[in-house]
């Protein structure tokens, strides 16, 4: 372990100063009161004045007179509160001192926390969400970084998060950091090789280790190819027993696509019945990573009771060559949706009437993501696209999805009563790294529910058709289950609030809507048909 230097003065709470200050300020005041106007003053004031001041300083340092038992009141008190400054203050400093000790005896009592190798920006928003998570759920975190020198050292210490310099890719650090004893660990360094490595250091670890759980390992891996291959040859657990891996989680992209049809789904207007006249169409404002994830994600949900297909229009400057390298990853993406590519800048006009002329189109329920990679520009565009869209101007509108990367600075904009007052909620923002980067994002409870509830009725469904473990190996327990696996059932559970809508329905909790026990037949031929196409595009997606 390794300590940066002294913590700053504002590092320390506010009110442990302030309570100094006072015990000093009182201890002054009560010592030069009580010896100014003692019976042993001096006569002359001045000379009166500094012998008091004098006689007073000795309290700070536990060295004061010796009082007479009918010393004044004051000086009592200024005796006690000069110890108290004195005590505080070497209180402080052995603090200070022997931090680095204390953090060291504080790792080996550590239980159940959650160790985070990487302090950029994932490490610490993941790091500040688990600290201020609610106090009954709240795990304790170690940070593990590199560079000491790194601004993400200076906030653990502000925040007192419990850090430790070194390789994450060592046995040694992983040691240290008590991987054997944790309940998560959140691998997030800047490259994929480091990544990797120390999965696998600490699953070696982890498999000299007595466990009653298993270790729970989110890695992030940076090239698409190989997150790919790690999910569906599950590379790094290696069928380990004491150790789940998984590689999502920690992908920004893939959550910010899933939480923005989650929170805002592509039949914004009205729900797509088998009777709707209505095609959903989604209009991709810049093609960056952001902007395939999105994509993605609305060919595998876009599926609607009517059977028509999902329109999907790509306008960047770029979208030739992101057009081949697209078709290439995903060979069969145009037997799932229509998908066609503009060679526009987003700065040109023409971005603005082609979405004017798709939202004026019969029958199409569009929707504008722009995805850039920078917040001013995103929101200039949303705030121009609605201009030309914004409600009342024809007979139906878009909606506009902006991308920004915080809650804070420019999506206030969108929050002022004056503007919601003026765009509705028409433009709604997503990708916020708060909604994306977090403890629940990690955890993914109830995505997860969901999912496995779909793994354990096939596995009971398919017990009870005779089949075993032995012919059939997909037949585990959910935690055994590949990663690419459980991404089967988690797109499958994305999809289940576009079903619920084609029928008139909906997923609640208890709040008091009357429960669906049974479909009718038509209704269970309508989810059936919906169901068969999105596990075929989620199939030809998966290649």
């Amino acid at each position: 372990m390794h300590d940066s230097g002294p913590p700053a003065h504002h590092e320390l709470p506010r009110g442990v100063w302030l309570l100094l200050a006072l015990l000093v300020a009182a201890t002054l005041v009560l010592g030069f009161c009580g010896f100014y106007y003692g019976p042993l003053a001096d006569d002359r004031p001045i000379r009166r004045f500094f012998n008091a001041l004098y006689e007073t300083l000795p309290f700070f340092v536990l060295h004061s007179p010796k009082l007479e038992p009918e010393a004044s009141l004051p000086l009592l008190w200024a005796r006690w509160t000069g110890a108290c400054v004195a005590l505080g203050t070497i209180m402080l400093a052995a603090a200070k001192v022997f931090r680095m000790e204390w953090r060291y005896l504080r790792l080996w009592f550590m239980r159940n926390h959650v160790v985070i190798c990487g302090g950029g920006w994932r490490g610490l928003t993941l790091a500040r969400n688990f600290l201020q998570a609610d106090r009954q759920d709240r795990k304790r975190v170690i940070l593990i970084e590199k560079n000491p020198q790194s601004s993400a050292v200076h906030q653990c210490e502000t925040l007192g998060i419990p850090y430790i310099i070194g390789d994450a890719s060592s046995a040694r650090t992983l040691k240290t950091a008590g991987v054997q004893r944790a309940s998560m660990l959140v691998v997030a360094c800047g490259d994929d090789r480091v990544n990797v490595e120390t999965a696998v250091r600490a699953r070696q670890l982890i498999e000299c280790t007595a466990r009653e759980t298993p270790l729970r390992c989110f890695v992030h891996i940076e090239n698409p190819d190989l997150r790919a291959l790690g999910r569906q040859k599950h590379l790094i657990a290696a069928d380990s027993q004491q150790i789940e891996v998984s590689s999502i989680g920690l992908d920004i992209y893939e959550n910010s696509a899933r939480w923005l049809f989650q929170n805002h789904p592509l039949d914004w207007l009205e729900p797509i019945t088998a009777e709707s006249p209505w095609t959903a169409h989604v209009i991709i404002f810049g093609f960056g990573e952001m902007g395939e994830a999105v994509l993605v994600q609305a060919a595998r949900i876009g599926h609607f009771a009517n059977g028509k297909r999902l329109r999907i229009t790509i306008v960047d400057r770029d979208a030739a060559r992101r057009q081949d390298r697209l078709l290439q990853q995903y060979p069969r993406l145009r037997d799932i949706c229509d998908i066609e590519f503009h060679n526009l800048a987003l700065t040109e006009q023409a971005v603005v009437a082609l979405a004017d002329r798709a939202a004026a189109e019969k029958d199409s329920m569009v929707t504008c993501v722009v995805c850039g990679p920078e917040d001013t520009a995103n929101l200039a565009l949303a705030f121009k696209l609605s201009n030309n869209l914004k409600p009342g101007k024809q007979k139906q509108t878009a909606a506009i999805r902006v991308r920004l990367s915080t809650h804070s600075g420019l999506s206030l904009l969108l929050s002022e009563k004056r503007q919601h007052e003026f765009f509705g909620d028409q433009i709604q923002p997503f990708g916020m790294l708060d909604d994306v980067c977090n403890r629940h994002m990690l955890e993914r409870s109830e995505l997860d529910e969901l999912a496995s509830g779909f793994h354990q009725a096939y596995v009971e469904e398919r017990l009870a058709a005779g089949e075993s473990l032995k012919t059939n190996p997909v037949l585990v327990d959910w935690k055994h289950l590949p990663e690419d696996l459980k991404d089967s059932n988690r797109h499958a559970a994305d999809h289940i609030a576009v079903k619920l809508r084609a029928i008139g329905c909906r997923l609640a909790r208890n709040d008091g809507a009357r429960q669906v026990t049974k479909f009718a037949a038509q209704q269970i031929e309508t989810l059936a048909h919906m169901e068969h196409n999105r596990y075929c595009a989620e199939r030809f997606l998966a290649g």
